[in-house]
């Protein structure tokens, strides 16, 4: 990593904004690269025990052991799983919730109007549950668009 920074300390580049332009891709290289065969899945989707398997072999993949929360994803991930549609309740109780702390995630504005936000977009697996939702300004939301959040690691 330092070698990465002596390299890019040349050019007038800043570095927090190319890390956070391309840790999405690396997460999404990541979830790619620990994906179990469909063989697996098939066998671990077909089994009682099929959850537990999956665990175990999530947790030989990492060398810090993930939250059960990441695991599930993962899990929802790699079978398909794609909530189409937010829950609007939700969504509502989100906004009533945090109405007088509004911010953006991202930037930190606290002015203008704002997006609630899937930290795991709901196209790549995530759920509709308030610790996967942000505020995010309008510009924010539409520079991240559905991909992973780079601020918020998945993994």
């Amino acid at each position: 990593m330092h070698q990465l920074s002596s390299f890019l300390s040349r050019f007038n580049i800043d570095q927090e904004e190319l890390l956070i332009q391309i840790f999405p891709l690396i997460q999404e290289h990541v979830v790619e690269t620990i994906r179990p065969t469909e063989e697996q899945m098939r066998e671990w989707r077909n089994s009682p025990e099929g959850r537990q398997e999956f665990e175990r072999y999530m947790l030989s993949k990492f060398t810090v052991v993930p939250s059960k929360r990441t695991i599930r994803t993962l899990w929802d991930i790699y079978n398909g799983k794609r909530q189409t549609s937010r829950d609007k309740a939700l969504v509502r109780s989100f906004i009533e919730a945090h109405r007088y702390a509004v911010a953006c995630a991202h930037c930190g504005l606290t002015e203008g109007k704002f997006h609630v936000d899937h930290i795991i977009p709901l196209s790549r697996g995530g759920r509709d549950e308030p610790e996967n939702l942000q505020f995010l300004c309008v510009r924010c939301n539409l520079k991240k668009s559905n991909r992973y959040d780079s601020r918020k690691p998945l993994i």
